[in-house]
């Protein structure tokens, strides 16, 4: 192709919040990078309190839906450690935010763990997945 031939395509188009939330919805569905690990259930979820494409309201819904998982790990702790363990595991994937670009934003990540933090703090309720005694 030569230079002129380049510079006369038009540029790609935009795709539609719409078609970016089907393409991940089907990423997730599937297991497909960036949406490795994601319950597609909780992308439908985090998705439906999505109404743009501003990383932070990404953020903030997914976040919402990682904050429920470890609620629910934290209510856990006492009772059934093996689940406590099973809730934080759950929460890292959409806390981490496959949404999260370093320095992008000029509030803070609200990234709270890593993944070994979220194992640590589910090994601490006495769940027996990897507690070493």
């Amino acid at each position: 192709m030569t230079a002129e031939a380049f510079a006369a395509q038009e540029p790609p188009r935009e795709r539609t919040l719409e078609e970016i939330k089907t393409e991940a919805l089907a990423r997730a569905r599937t297991g497909m990078y960036p949406m490795i690990g994601l319950d597609p259930a909780d992308v439908s979820e985090a998705f439906e309190h999505i109404k743009s494409k501003d990383m932070d309201e990404w953020a903030a819904a997914f976040d919402a839906v990682a904050d429920r998982y470890m609620a629910q790990g934290k209510s856990l702790e006492s009772s059934d450690g093996d689940k406590a363990n099973a809730a934080y595991l759950r929460a890292f994937n959409p806390h981490a935010g496959v949404w999260r670009r370093g320095g992008e934003t000029s509030r803070p990540l609200p990234f709270r763990s890593s993944p070994r933090d979220v194992s640590r703090e589910g090994f601490a309720c006495g769940g027996s997945t990897g507690r070493r005694t």
